[in-house]
């Protein structure tokens, strides 16, 4: 089992992601552990499940969906997909108790490096943590929606353009600007600090997605609030 230190929100509200992996497991999210046990142990008459469940062995995904049972109803969120079945949860305690029950199957668990960092998370769902700024100076990071008209893209890349190392464009997101590519995911771009932020969030106006900031690891911590 891996375990990786969480930089943002999952979805905007989970600190912590446990991954698991189980042939056919990914669709106990869409179906639930009651429906799951019940043709687990021959007694569904869904006609669905022949669908949800073909190639999968009963007794393995028997076996997990009872060990996952007691956290069904608990505050967590489920994603499942295929072999992947992920828990999203923002208690470290329950978290934990989780990781103990589902041992046999976690391979990745995502989650804060500190308690410190646990709480700032859960307060800021807008920031990321880092070990450092992106490039060493950009301190937000801006997501453009794909429905911005081709004009609008091509004069705000001009308009970019004039302020130099203020903003620092991706290369796909460039190309999508000047309508060399005509669609990317998540067109972004990173301005420096909070008045340069301003300054394209004017021009911007309701083209603007989402803005992320970015908070250095070492600016958390009890003695020094953000």
């Amino acid at each position: 089992m891996q375990r990786q230190k969480t930089r943002k929100l999952f979805y905007n509200k989970w600190p912590i992601k446990i991954e698991c992996v189980l042939k056919k497991s990914g669709s106990i999210a869409r179906v639930g552990v009651n429906e799951t046990l019940a043709w687990a142990d021959d007694k569904s008459n869904k006609s669905w499940n022949a669908w949800y469940w073909r190639d999968a062995n009963k007794s393995d995904i028997g076996e997990f969906a009872l060990a996952f049972q007691p956290y069904e109803n608990q505050e967590i969120r489920v994603r499942g997909e295929g072999s992947h079945f992920n828990i999203f949860v923002k208690d470290a305690a329950l978290s934990e108790k989780i990781i103990k029950s589902m041992k046999k199957w976690v391979t990745i668990v995502t989650e804060p490096s500190s308690t410190e960092e646990l709480e700032f998370l859960v307060s800021h769902n807008k920031k990321v943590i880092c070990n450092q700024l992106p490039k060493g100076q950009y301190q937000y990071k801006v997501y453009l929606k794909t429905k911005m008209s081709i004009d609008n893209r091509v004069r705000f890349l001009e308009w970019l353009l004039r302020y130099g190392d203020r903003y620092d464009i991706a290369n796909n997101t460039s190309k999508w600007l000047k309508h060399e590519k005509h669609w990317i995911q998540d067109p972004f771009f990173y301005a420096k600090d909070q008045h340069s932020l301003s300054m394209c969030g004017l021009y911007l106006g309701n083209n603007v997605s989402k803005v992320e900031e970015f908070i250095p690891r070492s600016k958390i911590n009890t003695s020094c609030p953000i």
